[in-house]
């Protein structure tokens, strides 16, 4: 409740995906990363995340 997330990309260009969010408020936050983030470009720590 008194946690907050905020999502920020930075491949190519960068972006606020997500402003400062409170913790609780989880379908915002899953909605934000389900439409908004994928792996690219460098990212290929992001795809071994998925991986392990």
């Amino acid at each position: 409740e008194k946690d907050a997330v905020s999502i920020v990309v930075y491949a190519g260009a960068a972006g606020v995906v997500l402003p400062p969010t409170k913790g609780n408020e989880k379908e915002k936050i899953i909605t934000a990363i389900n439409n908004n983030l994928e792996a690219g470009g460098s990212t290929a720590g992001f795809v071994n995340e998925y991986l392990t």
